[in-house]
């Protein structure tokens, strides 16, 4: 999808109208995420026909997992048979693995620390570090 504008807020949405949406901006799995496999792909192989925003809709999970070495928080879900891991930079799950001082959350318990079941997955892709982008989560969304 390719915006024309920057976007605008039109108001508060619910239900059908947002699941409906989510749906069919979730990206479809005709092969690797991002179309490369891996964390990451040097930055000079980008030449703007891939996209850098993707909706992932789980298969399984997904789950938060904290690493102990580094105090970095990653989301590890399944996507066609894939088992993706990934960077979180997801402010709102971060404080809730803080705030819960276990080094994993999933099912039941990651839904209510985070107050809604996490469905969908938005992953970006980073700026240039190092000459690479790497693959991140951004943001676990409801189901709508």
């Amino acid at each position: 999808m390719t915006l024309q504008d920057l976007p605008r807020r039109l108001g508060t949405y619910h239900g059908r109208r947002v699941r409906h949406w989510l749906q069919t901006l979730a990206s479809p799995a005709d092969g690797p995420l991002f179309g490369f496999r891996g964390p990451s792909a040097p930055y000079w192989e980008f030449l703007g026909e891939r996209p850098s925003v993707a909706l992932i809709a789980a298969d399984r999970g997904p789950q938060l997992l904290r690493r102990h070495d580094d105090g970095s928080t990653w989301v590890r879900f399944g996507w066609f048979g894939d088992d993706v891991w990934l960077l979180c930079e997801d402010a709102h799950a971060i404080r809730t693995m803080e705030a819960t001082r276990r080094s994993s959350l999933s099912g039941k318990d990651l839904a209510a620390t985070l107050g809604f079941r996490p469905t969908y997955v938005l992953t970006t892709l980073s700026q240039p570090i190092d000459g690479h982008c790497y693959k991140s989560c951004t943001g676990l969304l409801p189901r709508g």
